[in-house]
């Protein structure tokens, strides 16, 4: 089977819209409270299907591959690289046939592993800097970060036109961060959703084998003993 993904680019979505076993996903969603139901019935792509991520709660593109599809991919730069047509009405697709394998016990780590982490993991915070540094906090009652862990925000990943930077620019990116080939590097975020997009860029940048913390810090907050850091430093 040829590789796929992580990524495909709006003009191959559009040569394969027709193909018959490809299916779109609107996932949207929005951590200011807005829909992502009313933005997908408002303007989506030609027969994309809308799926809330309250209902799975997860991140489909990473679901998909942990549970052993290996032909999921996202579009890069995702509906505003788009542009248009767009369509408004709800669209229902026929259930499908995948079955889901055993997922990868070693591809996501829990609180006592991160808590015990050798000191050589590169531990990375995907979330905004000022959440980062503990100045706000929007969803979890106590604001900072997870002590060692280093800020790389998800959207330093893409550029100006919302697309993913180059694979050698993300590689500059996450060695700055300390990442090096054969390290063991796990990424969080506020509740494992937006640590997604450092994992797609690290797997562009060539760095494999890395682990999601999926409990992230909503997570870390439930464990009163942990510490919390504070500032720009790790």
């Amino acid at each position: 089977m040829p590789a796929f993904g992580p990524l495909v680019a709006p003009d191959w979505l559009r040569q394969h819209s027709d193909d018959p076993d490809l299916v779109v996903v609107d996932f949207r969603w929005y951590l200011d409270g807005r829909s992502g139901r009313e933005a997908y019935l408002s303007g989506h792509i030609p027969g994309a299907v809308f799926l809330d991520l309250d209902d799975v709660t997860g991140r489909l593109w990473w679901l998909l591959r942990w549970f052993g599809h290996r032909r999921a991919a996202v579009l890069d730069g995702g509906i505003q690289a788009w542009g248009e047509p767009l369509e408004t009405h709800e669209v229902a697709k026929p259930e499908g046939d995948f079955e889901a394998q055993e997922p990868d016990p070693g591809a996501v780590v829990d609180f006592e592993q991160v808590a015990g982490r050798p000191a050589e993991t590169v531990l990375i915070d995907a979330r905004a800097p000022e959440r980062y540094r503990g100045e706000e906090e929007p969803v979890d009652p106590r604001a900072g970060h997870i002590p060692g862990a280093v800020n790389v925000f998800w959207k330093s990943n893409v550029g100006e036109d919302g697309r993913f930077r180059s694979a050698a620019e993300l590689r500059r990116l996450y060695q700055a961060a300390g990442v090096r080939n054969g390290a063991e590097v796990v990424v969080y975020c506020g509740s494992g959703v937006s640590s997604v997009h450092d994992l797609i860029a690290l797997e562009l940048a060539g760095f494999k084998g890395v682990k999601l913390y999926a409990g992230s810090w909503s997570e870390w907050l439930e464990h009163g003993e942990a510490a919390v850091g504070t500032g720009p430093e790790p």
